[in-house]
């Protein structure tokens, strides 16, 4: 009985790891906490007074994320984690985040979004 509940748990810790190296630890909610645009850095309280500081990204194991905007969600993308690299893609158009020291982060229209979990 010891020997079962032995494999049971290896087999239960491997699969944990799995579902986490495939994941590549995005796992989860992650919020819009800064922005960056023409030189200028604004937090999340800046932001939340434009309106943008409920803007968030969760990321789901099974390959899926959904992106919320206040109490608006949209969207059921899927994601791939490549190195640092995050892309996420919605009816054939992709977008490429960046993963390093904590933070998330993309690029687009001369402004730099920031996502911390």
């Amino acid at each position: 009985m010891k020997k079962i509940a032995s494999v049971l748990s290896i087999v239960l810790l491997v699969s944990v790891l799995l579902v986490g190296c495939k994941s590549g630890g995005m796992t989860g909610t992650w919020k819009l906490t800064g922005a960056e645009a023409y030189g200028m850095t604004m937090a999340a309280d800046e932001l939340s007074m434009l309106g943008l500081g409920e803007m968030s990204l969760t990321f789901k194991s099974n390959g899926t994320v959904t992106m919320n905007m206040g109490s608006v969600s949209q969207g059921n993308a899927k994601y791939k984690v490549e190195g640092d690299k995050v892309i996420i893609t919605e009816n054939g158009t992709s977008m490429e985040f960046t993963k390093e020291n904590g933070a998330l982060t993309v690029e687009a229209m001369g402004a730099k979004l920031i996502f911390t979990k």
